[in-house]
């Protein structure tokens, strides 16, 4: 089975975007992918972090009822695999920020080595910048990136 790591975005665009929206409809379809069993999926404890922290799109707080949407979803659902941060990815992602073809933060280079060590075969983000290592797709959240996948897969 096809194990998809999926970035701090997709979820954003999954809870947050409007219903209408290409990538929220396609971030949606691949979190419910997950859930019926069709696809594995990942993510990093860093996501958390990321979701749940006030920011630009929350004047100061995050919502309580997104915050209970975003736990109950990435932490109690139960098919989204949480992998805690390791030593290992910290070495990891010191290397690829090295190779990166444009200037990549910190906490993106984190999911990455997390996908590495965590074997994925897909990194599910609408992330332009961020460079994948060979053996590993990138996909976006496009009909021509997790699209295709999904449609690949029945779902």
């Amino acid at each position: 089975m096809v194990l998809v790591y999926v970035d701090t975005n997709v979820f954003v665009h999954a809870l947050e975007e409007k219903q209408e929206g290409e990538a929220g409809i396609l971030a949606r379809r691949l979190i419910r992918a997950a859930a019926d069993g069709k696809l594995d999926a990942v993510t990093s404890e860093l996501t958390l972090a990321e979701v749940l922290a006030p920011n630009k799109r929350h004047a100061g707080a995050l919502p309580a009822m997104l915050e209970r949407a975003y736990l109950d979803l990435i932490v109690h659902g139960g098919f989204i695999g949480l992998e805690a941060l390791v030593r290992e990815d910290m070495y990891e992602s010191a290397k690829l920020r090295a190779w990166q073809k444009t200037k990549v933060g910190l906490p993106d280079v984190l999911h990455l080595a997390t996908a590495i060590r965590t074997n994925a075969d897909v990194f599910a983000t609408n992330d332009k910048a961020i460079s994948i290592p060979q053996g590993m797709k990138k996909l976006d959240l496009s009909s021509k990136g997790i699209g295709a996948l999904l449609t690949e897969l029945g779902s």
